[in-house]
């Protein structure tokens, strides 16, 4: 792939096809993507054989508006792309690549803004693109920026279900549980009560299942955000949230 405008990145899926068959070509651009048209050229090769085609990218003013007062949008550890969001319309679109939010080190995409000691996120995943089985689109509390800090996480995936990770430790390894056949559209909660972490989900925001809760030792200023990893370093996740909130009681 050759021609793509600064701040665009592309990926195949599936990167490569055996014998035949068909991989799709997603473009994802960021603010710094300027308005225009780009010749894109696509080449595949199998052994010495090479064929190439080209085709038109075209960049559009944006009809949508940054990300409210007060959101920040950032990528935590080493994702691989670099990620991206919008809000337009009360609905976030986040964008992120990384292995995983797991181990003793996270790999996402983090839309966030600051928060306290008693705070409750609430979100409903829209939707969400199939990068792998575990990807993942949530929301969570988390101590620091950095890829091992202590955190409270829920989230939604294509096919594992709502998972719960905790990290209570900074740098330690992360652990949690998760409720399967549970897919986007779906709703999902995290409580900060001091130094009390409870996860929700929920099928219309109304009814609550207690999914997970755990005492981490936090500090009082954190962040608090949605999350997206779409668990495979090559390729961009987008997932789609609204109706979400931060409240304090």
């Amino acid at each position: 792939m050759s021609g793509l405008p600064t701040g665009a990145t592309a990926s195949f899926n599936p990167a490569s096809v055996a014998s035949s068959g068909s991989s799709t070509l997603t473009v994802v651009t960021t603010a710094a993507t300027a308005t225009g048209t780009y010749p894109l050229t696509i080449t595949g090769t199998s052994g010495t054989l090479s064929h190439s085609a080209t085709v038109t990218l075209v960049v559009n003013t944006a009809t949508g508006g940054g990300l409210p007062s007060g959101w920040t949008d950032q990528d935590i550890g080493s994702v691989g792309l670099a990620g991206s969001a919008s809000y337009n319309n009360g609905t976030f679109t986040v964008n992120g690549a990384g292995s995983s939010i797991t181990g003793t080190a996270d790999q996402f995409n983090y839309v966030y803004q600051a928060a306290g000691t008693s705070y409750t996120i609430t979100a409903r995943v829209v939707s969400m693109t199939d990068t792998n089985t575990g990807a993942q689109a949530g929301v969570m509390v988390r101590e620091t920026l950095a890829t091992g800090a202590t955190m409270a996480n829920i989230n939604v995936t294509p096919a594992n279900g709502v998972t719960w990770l905790d990290r209570t430790a900074t740098s330690g390894t992360a652990s949690g549980s998760r409720t399967p056949s549970l897919v986007a559209p779906y709703w999902i909660r995290v409580v900060r009560d001091g130094s009390t972490f409870t996860g929700y989900f929920s099928p219309d925001g109304v009814t609550w299942t207690q999914q997970g809760t755990v005492s981490i030792s936090m500090a009082s200023n954190v962040y608090i955000g949605l999350v997206v990893s779409s668990r495979n370093t090559s390729e961009l996740c987008t997932a789609t949230f609204d109706n979400v909130s931060v409240t304090t009681p």
